[in-house]
């Protein structure tokens, strides 16, 4: 709702591979490109 103001904002989730909670400087590169290239649109 907070949002609606701004259309052109979109929230994504990031993909598989970086665990909730996890701190991403344990993350490795790789995992971490992917999830960020994979990442799906959060509705």
């Amino acid at each position: 709702r907070r949002l609606a103001p701004y259309p052109d904002v979109k929230i994504t989730m990031l993909a598989r591979g970086v665990s909730v909670g996890n701190e991403i400087e344990y993350t490795d590169e790789l995992t971490l490109g992917r999830s960020i290239l994979n990442r799906t649109l959060f509705s």
